[in-house]
C-alpha cells in the first residue's frame, strides 16, 4: 500500500518537529549557561576586585655637578575579597615586579631606591587621601580603579620612601650598604642631597638593564655566606630588592 503526496508531507513535518525543538532547546541551554557565565564573572569581580597598573617612579637627586635623576618602570597588583577569613578579617595582597631605580651620583658612586615588595610605596603616593571607607571589597574596587586613573607625577611624601642603599664597591655585593635619604651626603659626599621622588601612572614597558650594572645579580647567593648581615638591609631575598626579572642561579 503506498501513501498519498498529503500523508508522506505530513510524516515528513512530524519527523521535522523533533529536530526543531531539539535546537530550540539547545540554543535556550546555550543562553542560560552563557547568562550563569556573566553572573558568575559579575558576581567574582565584585566579590575579588583586583588591578594592575604601571608606574614611573623618579628619584631626583642634587649634587655639585648638577641634578642627576634615574628612574625606573615598575608593576603592582593589588587584589582582595570580602569574604572574611575569619571574623574581621579580609584577605588582601598586593606584589610589584620590576628593577630598582639606579642614580648616577658620581663616577662608581650609585644610590639605589629598592623594591619594596608590594608597591605601597607608590599607591599610598598616588592615592594620599584615600579614605578609609570599610574592607568590603566594593570600596577596593572603587580605589583601585580611581588608582589606575590617576594622571600626571605626584610627589612622594617622605615618610613612604623606600630603602636605599649604595655599595663601597658595586662589583661585591657584600659592600653593600644602607643609606639614609636625609642625610645623602653622609654616603656621597658634600653637597649631595635628595630632592624628590615622584610617581606616575604609565603604560610603558618595565625597565630592564640592573644586571648589566650588578653582573652577580643572577648568581648573588653564591657571592653570599651566613656572615652576610648588612645593617638595616633584610637578606632572605637580597636579589629580590634589586629586581623580580632574573632568576637565574647555576
Amino acid at each position: 500500500m503506498g501513501y498519498s503526496p498529503r500523508k508522506w508531507g505530513e510524516m515528513t513535518s512530524v519527523r521535522k518537529l523533533p529536530s526543531l525543538l531539539t535546537s530550540i532547546l539547545a540554543i535556550l541551554i546555550f543562553g542560560i549557561a552563557a547568562m550563569g557565565l556573566v553572573l558568575v564573572y559579575e558576581w567574582y569581580e565584585n566579590h575579588f576586585p583586583s588591578v594592575t597598573y604601571r608606574y614611573r617612579m623618579t628619584v631626583f637627586v642634587d649634587t655639585p655637578a648638577g641634578l642627576k635623576t634615574g628612574f625606573s618602570v615598575q608593576e603592582a597588583s593589588a587584589s582582595t575579597s570580602d569574604i572574611e577569613l575569619l571574623p574581621g578579617m579580609t584577605n588582601y595582597q598586593a606584589s610589584q615586579r620590576g628593577e630598582a631605580v639606579a642614580v648616577d651620583i658620581a663616577p662608581n658612586q650609585t644610590l639605589f631606591v629598592l623594591l619594596d615588595g608590594s608597591g605601597g610605596s607608590a599607591e599610598g603616593t598616588l592615592q594620599p587621601e584615600k579614605p578609609f571607607d570599610g574592607y568590603q571589597a566594593v570600596n577596593y574596587r572603587r580605589n583601585f580603579e580611581a588608582l589606575k586613573a590617576t594622571k600626571g607625577a605626584a610627589v612622594m611624601p617622605k615618610a613612604l620612601y623606600p630603602r636605599m642603599v649604595r655599595f663601597r664597591d658595586i662589583r661585591d655585593p657584600k659592600t653593600v650598604e644602607l643609606v639614609d635619604p636625609a642625610h645623602l651626603e653622609a654616603s656621597f659626599g658634600k653637597g649631595v642631597k635628595l630632592k624628590s621622588i615622584t610617581v606616575e601612572v604609565t603604560d610603558d614597558a618595565m625597565t630592564t638593564g640592573i644586571g648589566q650594572r650588578l653582573w652577580w645579580i643572577g648568581n648573588v647567593y653564591q657571592y653570599l655566606d651566613s656572615s652576610f648581615h648588612p645593617h638595616g638591609i633584610p637578606v632572605g631575598d637580597f636579589r629580590g630588592l634589586f629586581t623580580t626579572e632574573i632568576h637565574r642561579e647555576s
